[in-house]
């Protein structure tokens, strides 16, 4: 009788996650802004008038038509969005040469030289932001516009064929990758399991 009502309340759960599953249905091809390269956290605590390095990071680059890892990316399509009257953009450093095509923070992006991924990681850029006040302050991350791919984010795979498709680290474009004072709420595939374990 057990096992049934444990049953029944991971299907309830489940049906609750199905929207933030869609787009968060494996964990290659994530992009998210943290506090550094290592992904360590996704908000920080920040007084008004105070600056951050802001890391956005893709993670496990991964070729679904070629069914292999993408060991270098040769262009990335992007808008980082958030509240133009309580952060400030100071600067966006990228790695090594560059050409973007888009507009201030829509960020549509060639690299003569390709960005190696190193241990399933790469630091596609670095943004160095001001907040303006003690709110919090929520980020997030939406296709570029115009974008390749049309309703995602995309990276071009260096070697190979094709400008793979690239999801929020949040699991949904509706939800804030990052935020200054507050939290954002994971919804990747780490809760799904976590969820599958609680109820096993």
């Amino acid at each position: 009788m057990m096992k049934t009502s444990k049953t029944s309340i991971f299907i309830a759960a489940l049906v609750l996650m199905v929207p933030f599953l869609s787009l968060a249905q494996n964990d290659h091809n994530e992009m998210g802004v943290y506090t550094d390269a290592d992904m360590s956290a996704t908000s920080l605590e920040l007084p008004p008038y105070a600056t951050a390095e802001l890391y956005l990071v893709i993670s496990n680059p991964y070729n679904e038509m070629e069914d292999r890892p993408v060991e270098a990316i040769s262009g990335v399509e992007f808008s980082f969005v958030y509240p133009y009257m309580e952060i400030l953009v100071l600067s966006t450093i990228w790695p090594g040469d560059f050409i973007d095509f888009g507009l201030p923070d829509n960020h549509i992006v060639a690299f003569p030289n390709p960005v190696v991924v190193t241990d399933g990681t790469v630091t596609i850029c670095r943004k160095s932001v001001l907040l303006m006040n003690i709110i919090q302050v929520y980020i997030h991350l939406a296709p570029s516009v115009p974008s390749s791919i049309v309703g995602t984010m995309a990276i071009v795979d260096d070697d190979g064929n094709g400008i793979i498709s690239l999801y929020p680290s949040s699991g949904s474009y509706d939800d804030p990758v990052f935020a200054f004072n507050g939290e954002v709420v994971a919804t990747d595939r780490s809760t799904f399991d976590g969820l599958k374990a609680l109820y096993r």
